[in-house]
C-alpha cells in the first residue's frame, strides 16, 4: 500500500468515526412494551436528562383513543399527576405541543408516530422530562368515562444523549 492510498484510507475512517458519535448518540432509555391503563389514569415514564442535547423517538398503538403528553420539567408533570390521583390542580400544562398529541385513527386502529417518518425528533430538555400515556379526561382531551374500558397500548419508546463528536 503506497502512502496515498494509506492516508486517504486513515482520513475516510476518522470521518466515519466522528460521524457516528456525532448522528448515533447513546441510548438513555427504551421501553417496548404494551401497558394497561385503568379508565382515569395514566402511564408514564420518567426520562432522564440528555444534556440539552438528545433526541426522542416514539410509537404508541391501541383498539381505542388515547392521548400523549410530554412534559419537558417536574413542575408540570406535577399537575397532570395531581389531576390523575384525584387532586385539583391550579392549572392543566398541554405538555410540549409539538409532541403531546391525540392518538390518530387509521385502519380500526389508534396510534401517534413521532417523528412521522421514523427518525428521531431533536429535544433540548436539561433536567428530568416525562412521556405521559393518557387515558383519562386530562386537557378535555380523549374523554374517557370511569366506568369505560381499560386501554391497552404498545409503548416503543426511545430516548437518545447525543455525543459531542470530541
Amino acid at each position: 500500500m503506497d502512502r496515498r492510498s494509506f492516508l486517504s484510507s486513515l482520513a475516510g475512517g476518522a470521518v466515519v468515526g466522528v460521524s457516528g458519535c456525532v448522528g448515533g448518540g447513546r441510548v438513555v432509555l427504551e421501553r417496548n412494551k404494551t401497558v394497561t391503563i385503568q379508565p382515569e389514569m395514566g402511564w408514564w415514564a420518567k426520562l432522564p436528562s440528555v444534556g440539552g442535547n438528545g433526541a426522542l423517538s416514539f410509537t404508541v398503538r391501541a383498539e381505542q383513543p388515547f392521548d400523549v403528553y410530554y412534559f419537558t420539567s417536574p413542575d408540570s408533570f406535577t399537575y397532570y399527576e395531581t389531576y390523575v390521583k384525584g387532586g385539583d390542580p391550579e392549572q392543566m400544562p398541554p405538555g410540549h405541543r409539538p409532541l403531546s398529541q391525540a392518538a390518530v385513527e387509521r385502519d380500526g386502529e389508534y396510534g401517534v408516530k413521532e417523528p412521522d417518518d421514523g427518525g428521531r425528533r431533536s429535544i433540548s430538555t436539561e433536567g428530568d422530562h416525562y412521556f405521559v400515556v393518557d387515558h383519562s379526561n386530562y386537557g378535555a382531551g380523549v374523554p374517557v368515562d370511569e366506568y369505560g374500558r381499560e386501554l391497552n397500548a404498545f409503548v416503543d419508546l426511545k430516548v437518545i444523549k447525543e455525543q459531542s463528536p470530541i
